[in-house]
């Protein structure tokens, strides 16, 4: 997966700009210091002439009135000295504080001094101005460094908020695409995974439609051979009356229950646990889909002459009604009349679509409890040949786990069965024997799966 990677940001002006302003303020600062470093030279210059003029006798004495607390010149302090004396003379009336101080005045030679001081002050005052002029024109750069200064440091602050800026945004993409990277990488898993169920839920899908073709097939084959049952040529009433012949009629029904009454009972033959075909009076036995007529019964209860019979199937759109008649194949109400039958291959008769042997041996029990007799070999006196599938799953299952011997045995005994099977049929037809599947003969007789079977008197 490909990485998203942050776009490359612009060129760092801002940076640039405040590396370049900063240059700029550090330099005025060396030049302001330097200006101010002269004149504190020249102050310093100033004052070495001085003490070059003046003595030191004459600079005890400055010190002496500086200490004083004077803020003038010295001769202007003597001055001030004089005129209080004098002042302190014309009010007292005495010399004698005037007159100590002139003879001092004159001991002390004061002329050069006051000259001294004249000089002094001359050289004081021209100093002063210069360290006004340079204290004016300091405080004139200062305030110039100020103005240029605060726009600076304006612009600096904001370069800084803007790279401080900057840099979070650049964090903050930084993480946003760590996050959209993590967040691909999830839905990518997510995706992959949510791909490897539907590829799971996909084969389940095919796995159950190949099951259902595989039914539809089995169906298809099924009805397909329903159909050519339905397209056999009707049994003709003079070469199989027996099939075309009523063994009874229903004489009531119970409203709201499948129980009803038939006509039939010991002295009959009937036996419980009989089934019938049910047909319409109209259209008489062997009628309807496949011969299964209106639906079928079994017998409950045997009476005397009716017994109790309950509803077992019903055809779609038929309704079983008084008068309706009943047949079975295999029963006869004479006692002197007993058909015989050939049963050969496999039956099912629970409906679960698998033929085998204990399902055949209940359809013999079943035709010998019903009156009917089983026979071992097909000859003239055979009324009916009942075809199963050909007994060869047996034959098969062994020979999975045999030996080759076995094998050989099994595939013989195996290919016996088949050839009886194409014998019987071949018999059937030169006897002119009627040939019934398994579908046809439960369709003669009112079988279904849900019919109890092999239970006798």
């Amino acid at each position: 997966m490909a990485v998203v990677r942050p776009a490359r940001s612009a060129p760092p002006i801002a940076l640039i700009t405040f590396v370049f302003l900063f240059l700029v303020s550090t330099g005025l600062a060396i030049y302001f210091g330097l200006q101010m470093a002269s004149a504190q030279e020249d102050a310093l210059k100033a004052t070495q002439a001085r003490d070059s003029v003046v003595g030191s006798s004459e600079q005890a004495l400055i010190s002496k009135y500086v200490a004083a607390g004077a803020k003038q010149s010295a001769l202007s302090s003597a001055d001030k000295q004089l005129e209080a004396l004098k002042a302190q003379v014309s009010v007292t009336g005495s010399s004698t504080p005037a007159l100590e101080l002139v003879a001092s005045l004159k001991a002390a030679n004061a002329k050069p001094l006051l000259e001294a001081y004249k000089t002094l002050s001359t050289v004081s005052a021209e100093q002063s101005k210069q360290i006004a002029a340079l204290t004016a024109q300091m405080a004139a750069m200062k305030a110039q460094m100020a103005e240029i200064s605060a726009p600076l440091q304006t612009t600096i602050n904001s370069l800084k908020q803007e790279l401080a800026d900057k840099t979070a945004a650049s964090l903050a993409l930084q993480n946003k695409n760590s996050a959209d990277d993590a967040a691909h990488r999830s839905a990518l898993d997510q995706l992959l995974q949510e791909n490897e169920k539907k590829i799971s839920d996909d084969n389940k899908v095919i796995r159950e439609a190949a099951n259902q073709r595989q039914a539809l097939e089995d169906r298809l084959e099924k009805v397909t051979k329903e159909l050519a049952d339905l397209k056999q040529p009707p049994i003709k009433n003079q070469e199989l009356p027996i099939l075309w012949e009523a063994d009874g009629s229903i004489i009531r029904t119970t409203i709201g229950s499948d129980e009803l009454y038939v006509n039939l009972g010991r002295k009959d033959r009937l036996r419980p646990n009989m089934t019938f075909t049910v047909y319409d009076p109209k259209l008489g036995v062997g009628s309807g889909n496949n011969a299964r007529g209106k639906g079928a019964i079994e017998i409950m209860t045997v009476g005397e002459t009716e017994s109790l019979a309950r509803v077992t199937h019903t055809e779609p759109g038929e309704t079983i009604l008084a008068k309706d008649l009943i047949a079975n194949v295999v029963y006869n109400r004479d006692a002197h009349k007993v058909y015989k039958f050939y049963v050969f291959g496999d039956f099912d008769l629970d409906g679960d679509g698998i033929s085998t042997p204990s399902e055949r041996d209940k359809v013999i029990r079943m035709i010998q409890a019903w009156g009917g007799e089983v026979v071992t070999k097909i000859d003239s006196q055979t009324d009916f040949l009942i075809l199963g599938t050909p007994p060869s799953g047996a034959s098969n299952a062994l020979s999975a786990n045999g030996t080759s011997d076995q094998t050989a045995d099994l595939d013989a005994q195996k290919k016996a069965q088949k050839d009886e099977y194409v014998k019987a049929l071949i018999t059937a037809k030169d006897f002119a024997i009627p040939v019934m599947d398994a579908n046809r003969f439960f369709a003669y007789i009112g079988y279904y799966n849900n019919t109890i079977v092999g239970k006798k008197d």
